[in-house]
């Protein structure tokens, strides 16, 4: 409804709350396109320059611009065809410093509780 009215929508996970893990961002952004029919390049605007604007930084950091914070993440396939890419990172920069294929601790039976609710959503 509030992108529907023109409202400025932010992403994000809490990582506070059960069954959302840290590495988990692309499934809320593939939520967005499974059960409101955002197209992925909206929703990936929304999570980074439209969420750096909600914050008041826009202007150091949510797109890649000269003068702006060199914070990215670089995948192996295209977010825009699978936010999936997102969650396996084939580097990160990160104010400056280059992270190689960084590993982080998932949590496998939260995943999988979250692949079939996931699925169950494209039907």
């Amino acid at each position: 409804a509030c992108v529907e009215n023109g409202i400025q929508t932010g992403l994000g996970t809490d990582t506070g709350c059960p069954f959302v893990t840290h590495y988990g961002i692309w499934r809320e952004l593939a939520h967005l396109r499974n059960f409101c029919g955002l197209e992925p390049d909206r929703i990936l605007h929304m999570a980074t320059l439209g969420n750096a604007e909600i914050a008041g930084i826009g202007d150091l950091t949510g797109s890649i611009e000269t003068g702006k914070a060199a914070d990215m993440v670089i995948t192996s396939a295209d977010p825009l065809r699978d936010f999936r890419a997102l969650g396996d990172p084939a580097l990160v920069v990160s104010r400056g410093e280059l992270f190689d294929h960084p590993k982080v601790k998932r949590f496998k039976v939260v995943e999988e509780v979250l692949d079939r609710f996931m699925e169950q959503g494209r039907a």
